[in-house]
């Protein structure tokens, strides 16, 4: 019985849907990366397939992240009766984004052939794909996004594995494809768009946004692209596999984002009511990442086998992210809507990770180091955004529970340092 109420939780709620399809899709990811590097592991082809995955992400997180971002920060604003023109609006710009993207990925690939251009199309399901599904689930649509996300996934996984062993990567890329297209086709039926142009205003917040998300968020794929470019096969394994996270921090803390900004837009909620509820994702979070931070290296050797099993290290850095990923600052900054400061954080993560990882590659750091970066880069941003929520005449240590983040912190600092003598 516990288990159907959860599930009907999970449904009826937009944010909990939301978090779930994020969930599915970067651990649908995981799973694949289990059963490449333990059952069949093969280098030179790993690292191929990771680096088209990582062709196809690094030119649609930005739009989606940005896209996210945004309708956590407006959805609540509109009426059922204005909704339709609202994510109509979405989709116009999504679609435009995509053709631009699509273009801007052939010309810096700087080729035209078949394999190219289905990565681009690609790139072009994948960023139109959201504002869709967001429609629904906006339409309180909820089983039917819930159905339709399983049985993609599903299909996703197994044609995957059937392109990496058998087919190759060019039928595995048009299987993709033709999955997004039927996605779509299902989550356009009975739909009414009216493509219109946007107001100005939300036009340029929503690009705002996006592109602040294509710097911030870029800094891990610089790293990712650095290690491909300057570092071996085997090293570029190591480090993507280290850093794809077991995304449970990030996509609690994300949902916990989403739900505030908009209850306290909508319900007008005390200071108090926030410290408390950012107080519970402490408690969920850092347990978590200690007790994986203690079991990652037997867990890693069990995951994914002994050759890979040295991305632990990796992992291990990666899961100190938790404590900058739980300094949700900036919740009031989107419930407030002061998006064009986004841009500012971002250009200034980016040019730290560029700086950082640039001496690490220049000083021969092993490629475990370069996460750091990441690491550094991302509590210098929520540094940032807690003197720009002090404009607002928010002291963050009113909603934040700081004695808890503290404790924490330096538990799993502490736990670090003497696994790995740094």
């Amino acid at each position: 019985m516990n288990f159907f109420k959860v599930l009907n939780k999970l449904i009826t709620s937009d944010s909990k849907l939301i978090t779930y399809y994020q969930f599915v899709r970067l651990g649908s990811n995981i799973f694949l990366a289990i059963i490449f590097s333990k059952f069949f592991y093969d280098p030179q082809k790993l690292s191929e397939y990771e680096t088209l995955v990582l062709s196809i992400s690094t030119f649609v997180f930005f739009w989606n992240t940005g896209f996210i971002r945004f309708f956590q920060s407006y959805f609540p604003q509109f009426k059922q009766n204005s909704l339709d023109f609202f994510l109509s609006q979405i989709l116009t710009a999504s679609m435009i984004v995509g053709l631009i993207t699509f273009w801007v990925f052939n010309f810096i690939q700087n080729r035209w052939d078949i394999l190219s251009g289905l990565i681009g199309i690609k790139i072009f399901t994948s960023i139109i794909s959201n504002p869709i599904e967001y429609y629904w689930i906006a339409h309180k649509k909820h089983h039917w996004v819930f159905g339709v996300i399983n049985i993609y996934f599903t299909l996703f996984i197994l044609w995957s594995v059937l392109g990496y062993l058998i087919l190759g990567f060019g039928a595995m890329l048009l299987g993709w494809v033709f999955l997004d297209i039927l996605k779509l086709l299902l989550f356009t039926k009975n739909l009414e768009f009216s493509f219109k142009i946007f107001e100005k205003p939300i036009l340029y917040n929503l690009f705002f946004l996006s592109f602040s998300a294509l710097l911030s968020g870029g800094v891990e794929y610089i790293n990712f692209w650095l290690v491909k470019i300057y570092y071996t096969d085997f090293e570029f394994i190591i480090y993507r596999y280290g850093a794809r996270e077991i995304p449970f921090s990030a996509l609690m803390a994300y949902g916990l984002s989403a739900a505030l900004t908009s209850q306290i837009q909508t319900q007008n909620l005390s200071l108090k009511d926030v410290k408390i509820k950012i107080r519970k994702l402490l408690h969920s979070t850092f347990p978590i990442t200690i007790f994986l931070l203690m079991i990652s290296n037997a867990l890693f050797q069990f995951l994914y086998g002994k050759n890979i099993a040295q991305a632990a290290k990796v992992f291990d850095i990666f899961l100190l992210l938790n404590i900058s990923r739980v300094l949700i600052f900036d919740i009031y900054l989107l419930a407030n809507q002061k998006h064009r400061f986004f841009l500012f954080t971002a250009t200034t993560e980016i040019l730290i990770v560029s700086l950082i990882s640039g001496l690490g590659i220049y000083c021969s750091w092993k490629v475990e180091y370069l996460g750091f970066s990441v690491l550094v880069a991302y509590l210098f941003e929520r540094f940032i955004l807690a003197l720009k929520v002090k404009t607002l005449d928010i002291n963050v240590t009113h909603f934040f529970p700081m004695n808890w983040w503290l404790l924490y912190s330096f538990i799993t600092l502490g736990i670090f340092l003497a696994k790995h003598g740094i």
